[in-house]
């Protein structure tokens, strides 16, 4: 049986692109994933992408991103490698990191009632790309290495702090990297 997380909420609300982490996009810094979504929808240095950015709740971000005109033409074929590069960014976080990665394998599904067929499954429907991306960016992480200091990388190298990192989540006596 596959162990499956059907809602990015409670426990796994950090899986949510609403759950509030600082994004770095294009030269500026969003308050959560939705935020910079939505301004990636519109022309660098737009006043729109500056109103979005601004507003106080992903909720609100994502309401005036939707409405407004200008979105980029081609935005429907691009969302998805935007989605995957913010979701890179998002994990960098090394409390976040952690989080992704202590889902182990289980199936993330963006389970909603606001019919989001796209990024999501509403009523056992949908594409659940949110999810997939979720989960490749999983992969992607496990094979990172950490130093005893906190520090992530991505290669077994000596850290810039002079210590030497271990593979996240193999286990070394009582250590675990």
């Amino acid at each position: 049986m596959i162990d499956i997380i059907g809602s990015f909420s409670g426990e796994y609300k950090f899986l949510s692109n609403f759950y509030p982490v600082d994004i770095k996009y294009e030269g500026e810094v969003y308050p959560s994933v939705e935020h910079a979504y939505q301004a990636a929808k519109f022309p660098e240095n737009s006043p729109i992408r500056i109103h979005i950015r601004n507003q106080v709740t992903a909720n609100k971000a994502k309401t005036i991103g939707r409405r407004s005109r200008g979105k980029a033409s081609d935005w429907d074929s691009i969302k998805f490698n935007i989605m995957h590069q913010l979701l890179r960014e998002k994990f960098k976080d090394p409390h976040l990191h952690d989080l992704l990665v202590s889902t182990g394998s289980k199936r993330l599904v963006e389970g909603n009632y606001w019919r989001d067929i796209y990024w999501g499954v509403c009523n056992g429907i949908g594409e659940n790309n949110l999810g997939r991306l979720l989960r490749i960016v999983r992969e992607e992480i496990q094979g990172d290495w950490r130093c005893f200091n906190g520090h992530i990388k991505t290669d077994p190298g000596l850290c810039h702090c002079g210590m030497f990192p271990l593979k996240i989540g193999q286990v070394y006596g009582d250590i675990v990297g």
